[in-house]
């Protein structure tokens, strides 16, 4: 678990494997990304919701689509053998974490039936975090999607996001056995592979948009006052 905070502003990301044996408890979010400014949510985890009494809302709540990362064809990142089983996990791996009191940065991949999704996120301090998703794989045209789920309505503006992204109605589970709706952020794109996908979330102080441009293997971050130009051998 990648932790990154400055002042009150935290965030996490979720870059390791499913548990162990069955990975009973484990959930479809790897390389999955929180984050919260003081007592306030911005990007949240749905919670669990039920283990056994509802088979279809149990999948739902630990599935790939109810997480804040990436989903190819509809599918979870492993298979849903039973409530507290999964099969064909994916192999997750760090390849670099660096941290300094002007920046975090994370670099990390899971590879799952043989699409590799990595992700780099970089918290640039106090307030703006930056997300490059890259993925890759077999040749044909594939089904990419990318979910952003919110703690309100109101941070939809925090979110500055590449693509068009449609708001969906989206579930939480704050206490066992009860749920409700909160909105998420969906980005869909039917592609070739390799395909990337960026996205940048203010986390602290006024919500502050950021334009995102590409040029080359060049991301571009532009939002008031900074210019962030990040090498990340991308195609779009």
């Amino acid at each position: 678990m990648a932790v990154m905070s400055a002042r009150d502003r935290h965030a996490l990301v979720d870059a390791g494997p499913f548990g162990p044996w069955g990975a009973g408890h484990s959930h479809s979010d790897t390389l999955s990304l929180l984050a919260r400014c003081g007592n306030r949510e911005i990007l949240i985890d749905p919670g669990t919701y039920t283990y056994v009494s509802d088979p279809a809302e149990r999948d739902r709540f630990r599935g790939s689509a109810a997480h804040n990362t990436i989903r190819v064809d509809g599918l979870d990142q492993a298979i849903p053998a039973h409530p507290f089983h999964w099969s064909d996990r994916p192999a997750v791996s760090i390849r670099e974490w660096t941290t300094s009191q002007e920046e975090d940065s994370l670099d990390a991949d899971c590879v799952s039936r043989g699409i590799t999704h990595r992700r780099r996120v970089r918290f640039v301090k106090p307030d703006l975090l930056l997300v490059v998703d890259e993925i890759s794989g077999p040749p044909g045209e594939h089904i990419i999607e990318q979910f952003w789920h919110l703690g309100s309505a109101k941070d939809r503006d925090r979110v500055s996001l590449e693509a068009p992204a449609e708001v969906i109605e989206s579930w939480r589970s704050e206490v066992f056995s009860e749920k409700k709706t909160v909105p998420a952020l969906r980005v869909c794109r039917k592609c070739t592979l390799p395909c990337s996908l960026a996205a940048a979330i203010c986390i602290g102080g006024h919500p502050s948009p950021v334009a995102i441009e590409r040029s080359g293997s060049v991301v571009r971050f532009q939002t008031a006052g900074r210019r962030i130009a990040w090498e990340a051998d991308t195609r779009g």
